[in-house]
């Protein structure tokens, strides 16, 4: 049987695929390594079984310093965020063959459309299954807190975004006081779903401790964003016990994981304006409350104190018009009393005037002079009977001239 040498079989692969790859292919695939070294960068290359995470193929790929400086200067800032593992592309490759070294890609290019694309396919898709689970709309139902004072945040504790939060949190001009509990997560990258999903796991663990959570991160390109479109991490967010407030990326951007959150807003100080806002109209919404109390209170008193005052002024009259009436009254009486009295005299002074006249009419001296006399004893009594004078030795006849004394021998 023939044999070849390895060097031989090399030779001969080397000159099948420069004939068969003579000019630079297109190659879609996912990144699964990638590293820097002197300019220079070399991935790994895979591609999937579709809907699986079984890999099919695999093969080595270099980007040379100058080819580089190309990509990097036509996708500018998309450029570190498309070279990140896990992300699918589209690659200009050089296929080439060493007798020594083996096969290897070298990239040319990168169609930054199809990647936009892929993500955009993969994000409706996320979207589509959150639906079918009825997830999208979950955590809207929940209902955020009048008062929003213990926060728990999802977010990388050296991330500018989090900074940003606290800066605007620690430095409200109303010094609402916060208690910030922070689950440290990566925030893109390959670790991002596990911390991030773990860190909402742990705050469900413990969400009587908070009034609310908050996913934030700070700007970045789409590509920079995309690890929130992962349905782990949306499903996680719809499914928490507690409100999610997410403040992800710039004004333009929403991520899936920002329609499943209870509320949405664009940045990390938006989110830390929305709490003191929040808090604020919470605090207006008392003082209000307070006012209408006070001037319902006000209200009540002043129409009582009307009532005492109408009462008051009604009493007054009414005692007035009492004491006139009683005094008229009394008047009348007086009148009536002292006409009474009056007539009274005038009847008592009629008799004794009458009384005077008989006592005037029978005095003994008036009597005398009606011829008549009376005798007194020596004691001056009165001598009414026969029987009483002959019992007297002396007596005293009384005339209307004089009086003459006798006793009872008959002398005078």
């Amino acid at each position: 049987m023939e044999s070849y040498s390895l060097y031989e079989v090399n030779e001969y692969i080397k000159r099948v695929i420069a004939l068969n790859f003579e000019e630079a292919v297109w190659i879609e695939c996912e990144i699964n390594q990638i590293n820097e070294k002197r300019g220079n960068y070399y991935l790994q290359l895979i591609d999937k079984e579709e809907n699986k995470d079984e890999i099919k193929a695999q093969a080595s790929a270099a980007i040379w310093y100058r080819n580089a400086l190309f990509i990097k200067k036509k996708l500018g800032k998309l450029f570190d965020s498309i070279l990140q593992a896990g992300v699918r592309v589209k690659l200009k490759c050089n296929i080439n063959f060493s007798e020594r070294y083996g096969m290897s890609f070298v990239i040319e290019d990168i169609d930054v459309n199809y990647t936009m694309g892929q993500m955009e396919l993969q994000r409706q898709q996320v979207i589509e299954r959150l639906k079918a689970e009825k997830l999208l709309n979950l955590n809207h139902r929940k209902t955020l807190p009048s008062v929003l004072q213990r926060i728990a945040v999802v977010s990388s504790e050296k991330a500018a975004g989090f900074a940003d939060f606290m800066q605007q949190l620690n430095n409200n001009k109303y010094d609402y006081a916060y208690e910030i509990a922070l689950f440290d997560s990566s925030m893109q990258g390959k670790n991002m779903e596990k911390e991030v999903t773990e860190s909402i796991r742990e705050i469900n663990d413990s969400y009587k401790e908070y009034d609310v959570v908050v996913v934030i991160r700070g700007g970045g390109s789409k590509l920079d964003l995309s690890g929130f479109d992962n349905f782990n991490i949306a499903a996680h967010i719809a499914k928490c016990k507690l409100p999610v407030i997410t403040g992800i990326g710039h004004e333009i951007d929403q991520t899936v994981s920002d329609l499943t959150a209870n509320l949405s807003l664009k940045t990390p100080t938006a989110v830390a304006g929305y709490l003191i806002d929040q808090n604020l109209h919470f605090e207006s919404t008392v003082i209000e409350l307070t006012q209408e109390i006070n001037g319902e209170i006000a209200a009540i008193f002043d129409q009582d104190s009307a009532m005492l005052d109408s009462i008051q002024e009604r009493l007054y009259y009414s005692v007035r018009d009492r004491f006139s009436s009683e005094r008229i009254s009394l008047e009348s009486t007086k009148r009536l009393l002292q006409s009474s009295i009056q007539q009274k005299f005038l009847i008592n002074e009629s008799k004794l005037t009458s009384a005077s006249l008989i006592l005037k009419a029978v005095h003994p001296d008036n009597v005398l002079k009606r011829g008549f006399s009376y005798i007194t004893n020596e004691s001056g009594e009165h001598i009414t009977s026969k029987k009483k004078a002959s019992k007297e030795k002396e007596f005293t006849i009384h005339f209307k001239d004089g009086k003459l004394k006798a006793n009872t021998n008959g002398k005078s």
